[in-house]
């Protein structure tokens, strides 16, 4: 049975998670994270005090041939599933369903890039078996923008059947955060959340602030600690910049009020910062408790998934 908003008020949600799947080339070129199983997660979930996380499979299906895509950055078929994320949304529903794991809200991904039609009756089929929350797009992944007009049988879905869509972001052609402004801009109807923080793109927040029009537009901040790491390669000119994590929250809860969303990104936000320690789920959870902000994002991830009260 889907929940409904009530069960959640006053919960610790986790926006931001993957689970089944498999990133073949990290296998094969000693990269990480390979893949995480969907009883890990709820493990590692629970075990840190969270009540609620949204999940999803990891980016790249196996209905693509991954060393292609990692070598010449093509996707072609692999032939081993009938449609993208036909087996890591099966998969995902089942499990959460056979080991009764209701904490976890599952979010289904979708690929432009082949049987689109094939996907979304899919998806309608899975809508009438199980509780779903939204959809998810790695428009890096799948080598197209969010704003592109492939996108729109989706979108469409999307704004027919109530769904919120979460977005990856990434400075590049596919998933840069603008690409969700004007996505946000055709689509009012559909409650978006751009993730990674937007990129604490400067751009991309001037706008959010100019126009009424966005009302739509959530950000989630997945992962925090390994987020805010990366600051030090990035151009001031460009990106906002924070001194430390706690900050970086406050800080953009208060400038941006009702958007802001905590999310984990896990198993990606597991990495060694510059002190050669190795930062993890509980690290990112303390930063949270150490801001005070557990209420609030629990009542900006509710809006998200539900719809925001007139």
């Amino acid at each position: 049975m889907k929940l409904k908003k009530q069960d959640l008020v006053g919960k610790k949600i986790d926006i931001h998670t993957h689970c089944t799947g498999v990133m073949l080339d990290h296998l094969i070129n000693q990269k990480y994270p390979i893949a995480q199983d969907i009883n890990d997660l709820s493990n590692i979930v629970i075990g840190n005090g969270i009540d609620y996380a949204i999940t999803f499979p990891i980016p790249l299906s196996i209905y693509f041939d991954h060393i292609k895509f990692h070598n010449e950055k093509r996707l072609c078929p692999s032939n081993m599933t009938d449609f993208p994320f036909q087996a890591e949304n099966l998969t995902m529903l089942y499990s959460i369903s056979k080991f009764n794991l209701t904490h976890l809200l599952p979010f289904l991904s979708v690929s432009t890039r082949d049987k689109v039609n094939e996907q979304i009756s899919f998806i309608r089929d899975m809508l009438q078996q199980y509780p779903i929350y939204g959809l998810k797009y790695h428009s890096s992944m799948d080598l197209c923008a969010a704003n592109e007009k492939s996108f729109e049988p989706f979108a469409n879905l999307a704004m027919e059947c109530d769904l919120p869509i979460l977005f990856h972001t990434k400075m590049d052609n596919y998933a840069n955060p603008m690409n969700l402004l004007d996505f946000a801009k055709k689509y009012p109807e559909i409650r978006i959340c751009a993730a990674h923080l937007a990129q604490l793109y400067k751009p991309f927040y001037e706008e959010l602030h100019s126009d009424i029009h966005y009302q739509n537009v959530f950000i989630d901040c997945a992962p925090l600690s390994r987020n805010h790491f990366a600051m030090s390669a990035m151009n001031p000119n460009e990106h906002l910049i924070f001194s430390n994590p706690v900050c970086l929250i406050k800080e953009l809860s208060n400038e941006n009020p009702g958007r802001i969303l905590w999310g984990s990104d896990a198993p990606w936000n597991r990495y060694v910062n510059d002190q050669n320690r190795v930062v993890e789920y509980p690290d990112d959870v303390t930063l949270v408790d150490k801001s005070g902000l557990w209420p609030k994002f629990s009542q900006n991830s509710i809006n998200f998934l539900f719809g925001i009260p007139r």
